[in-house]
C-alpha cells in the first residue's frame, strides 16, 4: 500500500539484492525457483528474514557514540514551512472504540468431564455452532 500511494514499484521476499545506477535488482524464492526482478529506484524493497547479517557495534564504537552531540534543527531551518510539514495524505473520517464484548459463562464443577459436557451443550443449544 506505501509503494502504491508513493507511485514507487515494489518487489517483496527480497533475499538478495543488488543497488545500480538507477535501478535495484532484487532476488526472491518462488516455489521451487528463483526469481530475478529489476526495478528503478526509488523503489519500496521489503525483505526476507535472513537477507542479510547483523553488524553489531564493537565497544570502541559504542563508547564513541556516547560523546556524540545530537543536532536539533528546527522546521524552519529545514527549509521547510508549517503547512508541509502538517499537509497530510491521510484524512480521519471518523475514530470510534469497538464495540464493548458480552460477559462470559463460567462453567462452575470440578468434574472435568462434567464441564465438558457443559460445554458442548452450549455450543449446540445456545451458540448453535454445531
Amino acid at each position: 500500500m506505501v509503494a502504491e500511494l508513493l507511485g514507487y514499484p515494489q518487489v517483496n521476499v527480497v533475499t538478495h539484492m543488488e543497488v545500480g545506477e538507477g535501478t535495484v535488482t532484487a532476488h526472491r524464492e518462488i516455489e521451487a525457483a528463483e526469481e530475478i526482478i529489476e526495478a528503478s529506484l526509488p523503489a519500496v524493497i521489503m525483505a526476507q528474514k535472513g537477507m542479510n547479517e547483523p553488524r553489531y557495534a564493537s565497544l570502541k564504537g559504542i563508547m564513541a557514540a556516547k560523546k556524540i552531540t545530537i543536532e536539533t534543527k528546527s522546521v524552519s531551518e529545514l527549509g521547510l514551512s508549517d503547512t508541509d510539514v502538517f499537509n497530510q495524505r491521510v484524512t480521519v473520517v471518523s475514530l470510534e472504540l469497538p464495540p464493548e464484548k458480552s460477559g462470559g459463562r463460567k462453567i462452575d464443577g470440578a468434574d472435568p468431564a462434567v464441564a465438558a459436557k457443559e460445554i458442548l451443550k452450549y455450543i449446540r443449544e445456545e451458540a448453535k455452532a454445531l
